[in-house]
């Protein structure tokens, strides 16, 4: 169990939002078995928090106190690709590889591991770095299988405009083999260079929704903390081939947004007429361009600049191990940070296995589970270091601890 992590730059069909990874449940026909995975299309929720990992360490080390940084992001209504087992994430745009056990690694990230059960359940963690940061990713969520006759038709297929009709902003819409996937014109939804939207599945009649919750916990020693989330709605419908129609609203539980920005806003359009618009304003075809990074995997990377327990961390039925990695100028730091990973895998491994049982402990103590969840992760966490190792011509630092389950 080790792990690496990234980015997240996400918004509502109108709402942009950098940074964020959501648990659901998603309903789909079941197959004989879920293992190994089919190939073709799934759904994809999840919850997925992200650890400033290389900040908490900074901050600690400028002030002598402990410092929390997560962003968590739940999304509902994401869909993905498997092919031969290799499987996109396409929130992250990471190529995870899912064994014919479930086991989930990553060709292209030495760090990532977890499972997906023959229900669909999944769990992966990692790092990655985002900016120059180093980031743990941790996620969990529920993987469907989606059949053809569950998505929308070739009727529907096209591309689409739209406006808000209070703002005025305009988006362009693809729609293919049953996928949705959106683009402002113009960059005028503010959104940061290179955004790639994940696709949105349409069912048969045209209807698609799409939800996302974004939380930020930041806690600083004695300075206190602070936890404020965003949720953002969405809900359309497509007439085939004519018109389009995008409802969208969101929440807001902490600071940073007005009245204004909770009230909905409404899209409207229709069919884009042949040539309307130049090829690079409109949205990617997901149903090839997901397909192809798929088949696109570096299988063939060199890893030998990686230790051996790194890459195949020891397995046991007494002790968790897990493994970090930071490649810093300064090998003490570096390998500091390599350490900070690899405990914050295991401090979240920890959380994971907590919040399964705690809604039953709220239930006969009077306390709600996000309390029970919080009191017991947040001990101290105990565990060793027992490999270490500095790699002097990438300036990378490696670190596998152990501790007690």
């Amino acid at each position: 169990m080790k792990k690496k992590q990234n980015i997240l730059a996400g918004g509502v069909f109108g709402v942009l939002c950098v940074l964020a990874g959501l648990f659901s449940c998603a309903s789909s026909p079941a197959r004989q078995a879920f293992l190994p995975l089919a190939d073709g299309w799934y759904t994809y929720n999840f919850e997925r928090t992200l650890k400033g990992i290389q900040d908490e360490y900074e901050f600690s080390s400028a002030t002598g106190m402990s410092m929390i940084q997560e962003i968590t992001l739940k999304q509902n209504g994401t869909v993905t690709y498997c092919e031969n087992g290799a499987l996109f994430d396409p929130v992250l745009s990471i190529l995870l590889s899912v064994a014919d056990d479930g086991k989930i690694s990553s060709r292209d990230n030495p760090s990532v591991s977890g499972s997906v059960s023959e229900t669909g359940d999944f769990y992966w963690s990692g790092t990655l770095e985002l900016h120059g940061r180093l980031n743990g990713i941790f996620i969990k969520g529920v993987l469907a299988f989606l059949p053809r006759e569950e998505r929308a038709g070739s009727e529907y297929d096209g591309l689409y405009h739209m406006r808000d009709t209070g703002t005025g902003r305009r988006q362009l819409v693809r729609v293919a083999d049953g996928l949705y996937t959106w683009r402002y014109l113009d960059d005028e939804g503010g959104g940061e260079e290179g955004f790639e939207p994940w696709p949105t599945l349409i069912r048969p009649d045209g209807s698609f929704n799409f939800d996302m919750e974004i939380t930020t916990a930041l806690e600083m020693g004695a300075l206190g903390r602070s936890d404020y989330s965003t949720a953002f709605f969405s809900d359309g419908k497509i007439t085939a081939g004519k018109s389009i129609s995008v409802r969208e609203y969101a929440k807001t539980s902490g600071m940073g947004r007005t009245a204004a920005d909770e009230a909905p806003h409404i899209y409207s359009g229709g069919l884009a007429r042949q040539g309307e618009y130049p090829n690079e304003a409109a949205p990617d075809d997901a149903g090839k361009k997901i397909p192809a990074a798929v088949r696109s995997s570096s299988a063939n990377r060199d890893w030998s600049q990686y230790p051996d327990w790194y890459l195949r961390p020891p397995q046991s039925g007494s002790l968790l191990y897990a493994a970090g990695e930071k490649t810093f100028a300064d090998k003490t730091t570096a390998l500091a940070m390599a350490e900070a990973a690899a405990a914050a895998d295991i401090a979240m491994y920890r959380r994971m296995r907590v919040e399964k049982t705690s809604t039953a402990a709220a239930g006969g103590q009077g306390l709600s589970a996000n309390t029970i969840v919080r009191s017991e992760s947040s001990q101290k966490l105990s565990y060793k270091v027992v490999k270490s190792f500095y790699n002097e011509n990438t300036q990378t630092a490696f670190v596998l601890v152990e501790a007690a389950p």
